[in-house]
């Protein structure tokens, strides 16, 4: 049997190493300290919410190399912006607004961080949410944005369809 405190290596695509860090982050928080974690009204939680990996880790729906990355509708984008508003996701809300607002603008996540006033770590965990929700309740693999990760391993997020910006802003009236 491996002891706990072992350290492995483990390959993790560029674009999922801040949702790893993220979620690892508030792993080793709630092992620490699993007397001060009461529930996501608590504020020393955060309202960390770590139901999404532990219900959805193990069994996906469809199995991630069999998801197609195929291109948003517009109703599509509702239903998703309907699902993130229920479940009070404000990071993916934030970074839908801010990459729908200007066509084509890049946004980082600090910009996500910024805009909603939470730490690092939930930021990070609600995107994590997204890439679930994405995953589980419309079978595929890639986000409604543009997601693009430099050789530094910065990424930056925007928004460039058209059915995605009118999904998310609705139908600019004339």
């Amino acid at each position: 049997m491996a002891d706990p405190t072992d350290i492995v290596n483990v390959p993790v695509p560029v674009r999922f190493l801040g949702p790893v860090y993220g979620l690892l982050s508030e792993l080793l928080y709630v092992e620490r300290f699993p007397d001060s974690v009461k529930g996501p009204d608590d504020p020393l939680s955060e309202g960390i919410d770590l139901s999404f990996a532990f219900d959805n880790l193990m069994s996906p729906s469809v199995p991630v190399g069999q998801m197609e990355k195929v291109e948003w509708d517009p109703e599509e984008v509702e239903l998703l912006r309907e699902i993130l508003t229920e479940r009070e996701l404000i990071a993916p809300i934030a970074l839908m607004d801010l990459t729908t607002a200007n066509a084509g603008t890049e946004v980082v996540f600090g910009d996500i961080v910024e805009a909603t006033g939470l730490s690092r770590g939930k930021a990070q965990n609600q995107l994590a949410q997204l890439t679930w929700i994405v995953r589980d309740d419309f079978e595929r693999q890639n986000w409604p944005i543009h997601v693009r990760t430099n050789t530094n391993g910065r990424t930056f997020y925007s928004a460039v369809d058209y059915d995605v910006i009118h999904g998310w802003r609705g139908v600019p009236e004339e």
